[in-house]
């Protein structure tokens, strides 16, 4: 079995060398009325679907989107006893590993 496919019509060649077309989720959204007549330009220019230039371009801005980056707090090592906290230069570690 053969199965070729076109992100642009999204179309597969089945058992018997049919072309059969992909089910895809249907929904309703409400666009921007120069929003869709850009992307038909778009379509038209590509020589495509406006369902394809708009599925390509929802899926660039989620997986380009710069995701907020979580603030990630300073580590502070928690010591009993004085208080007092001591930096230790790698140097100490070794001195101290190998003693």
């Amino acid at each position: 079995m053969a199965v070729a496919q076109n992100d642009a019509d999204k179309k597969s060649v089945d058992f018997n060398g049919r072309i059969s077309m992909y089910a895809g989720m249907r929904t309703t959204l409400i666009l921007d009325d120069q929003l869709v007549e850009a992307a038909k330009r778009e379509a038209a220019d590509r020589h495509t679907t406006l369902s394809s230039v708009v599925n390509h371009a929802l899926r660039d801005a989620l997986l380009n989107s710069a995701k907020p980056a979580t603030a990630v707090r300073p580590f502070k090592m928690i010591t009993f006893g004085g208080g007092k906290v001591r930096d230790t230069s790698p140097a100490e570690i070794a001195e101290l590993r190998d003693n």
